[in-house]
């Protein structure tokens, strides 16, 4: 099963694996997808807290608790159960220099998933659908690249959705009480810009 599984896992990377001779512009693309995407699901976050209400707050900090949980158990995985990456077999094509590190599960299909999964948990549909496809974007240009396989991100997928289903009753309990911790610091530190108009107090 192991066997049949790891070769449907490389047959997948090879088919979505640049070529040898890769386009210029899809290349740049795909670096970019790879590196940057990455830094709008925090700019989302702090939207939500800063120009959201008390709801989109409190998916603002299940979405942190969730990916901090999350990324914290990657690389638990990442330690017994080490995956080599496609480069350090000689597969593929690899175009960005990346660590020789245990590629399972991808921490940024990790981060994307937990993100996603958790404010759909917490009915913000819309930015769930939009930041899942974002990071469908992002597993795209890393496989692209050559620095993960399929498996790595069907992976952090699975891990992200069960940590934010056994999460989310924890979360129903506690979150009023940590929204009242958190939010008269955040009215203190922020009074100037809250007075102002510039944020939502």
């Amino acid at each position: 099963m192991n066997t049949l599984l790891e070769r449907f896992n490389i047959q997948w990377f090879l088919a979505v694996n640049a070529p040898e001779h890769a386009n210029i512009w899809l290349t740049r693309w795909a670096i970019v997808c790879a590196d940057f995407l990455i830094y709008l699901v925090p700019l989302l976050l702090v939207y939500l807290w800063f120009w959201g209400g008390e709801r989109e707050r409190k998916s603002a900090l299940f979405a942190v608790l969730v990916a901090l949980i999350a990324l914290g158990l990657a690389q638990v995985l990442g330690m017994l159960f080490p995956h080599p990456r496609p480069f350090m077999v000689g597969i593929g094509h690899t175009l960005i220099p990346h660590v020789a590190d245990s590629s399972f599960p991808s921490d940024h299909a990790t981060f994307f998933s937990a993100i996603g999964v958790s404010i759909w948990f917490m009915s913000q549909r819309l930015w769930a659908v939009l930041v899942l496809m974002v990071g469908l974007v992002v597993v795209w240009s890393r496989l692209y690249l050559g620095v993960h396989f399929p498996m790595d991100m069907m992976g952090a997928f699975v891990l992200s959705a069960m940590t934010s289903f056994v999460l989310l009753p924890i979360w129903n309990v506690f979150e009023s009480f940590v929204y009242r911790m958190i939010a008269p610091l955040y009215s203190s530190i922020f009074a100037l810009p809250i007075r102002k108009g510039w944020v939502r107090p």
